[in-house]
């Protein structure tokens, strides 16, 4: 929501319920593909948002429902029934974990032989290939979107001599025709993911560097950084697990099959409007929020 009300990307169109100023009820939908939609609320706000989803005009008879919350699936399958829907419910798909920087200023190195550094073109096109879910997002955008959101990559330089400090908010920019050997993107829905490792460089460190990395800058930026990890990558789901545990962080869980980490700090909103500010029955477009 952040990285749309401020007006860096314009894919999604956000929806709260009308007349509710005090909710967390929050429904976004693909302008490309608008039978994609993604939802939010608390589960005491559920009544509330299944009322809204029977009467709005937004959601046509196929839909694909993203990142669903457990306490969600009846009211999704009641609402399906209600209006003659064929739902795709995605549920347990992944396990998200969101970032919870360290309460003293964290230092981190990269060994000798390799630099970080933000994505050239080519390293995002890498990510884009390698990707699991977004092979068919365009590169141009990516580009565009990596000048204002971190696409970080470990490339292997012989200059480096020794291990050397990594200053998160001052990343040199990679080469468009350089390859890194480990790299992570930030999608358009606005979360850290696409991490890939070369398997020759595999178990160096160097995924838990980039990731720490990414998370620090979009921290900066005043974003919550999380992670969708597929149930089925044991390797990734141990990584950032180990990554959102320590004194600081608590742990919780949304569903037996999702487990998260929380992140102290706030989110800071900016004045810009949000992309789409048509109305619709029984749900309000996302209005600007003063930061």
């Amino acid at each position: 929501m952040v990285i749309h009300g401020r007006g860096l990307i314009s894919d999604f169109s956000f929806y709260t319920l009308n007349n509710s100023v005090e909710n967390h009820v929050v429904l976004w939908q693909d302008n490309d593909k608008p039978q994609h939609f993604g939802v939010f609320c608390r589960v005491d706000e559920v009544k509330q948002f299944t009322e809204a989803l029977k009467q709005t005009t937004l959601i046509k008879r196929e839909i694909i429902v993203h990142h669903t919350p457990h306490y969600l699936v009846k009211s999704w399958i009641e609402v399906g029934k209600h209006k003659g829907l064929q739902l795709d419910l995605q549920v347990g798909l992944h396990r998200a974990f969101v970032y919870h920087p360290p309460l003293q200023p964290q230092q981190y190195f990269c060994r000798a032989g390799y630099n970080v550094c933000h994505l050239g073109k080519a390293g995002i096109q890498l990510l884009l290939e390698m990707s699991r879910y977004n092979k068919n997002d365009s590169l141009e955008k990516m580009c565009i979107w990596s000048e204002k959101i971190p696409f970080v990559g470990v490339y292997r330089d012989p200059n480096v001599a020794q291990d050397t400090l990594v200053d998160p908010h001052n990343l040199p920019l990679a080469g468009d025709e350089d390859l890194p050997v480990c790299c992570i993107g930030t999608k358009l829905f606005g979360t850290l993911g696409m991490l890939r490792t070369t398997e020759e460089y595999k178990r160096k460190g160097l995924a838990s560097l980039v990731v720490n990395v990414a998370a620090e800058i979009q921290t900066r930026l005043g974003f919550i950084p999380v992670c969708h990890v597929d149930v089925d990558n044991v390797p990734s789901r141990k990584m950032m697990e180990k990554l959102t545990e320590g004194p600081a962080a608590r742990r919780a869980s949304n569903s037996p099959q999702e487990s998260v980490g929380h992140l102290k700090g706030e989110i800071r909103p900016s004045t810009r409007k949000a992309a789409n500010h048509e109305e619709a029955e029984g749900l309000l477009p996302l209005v600007p929020c003063n930061g």
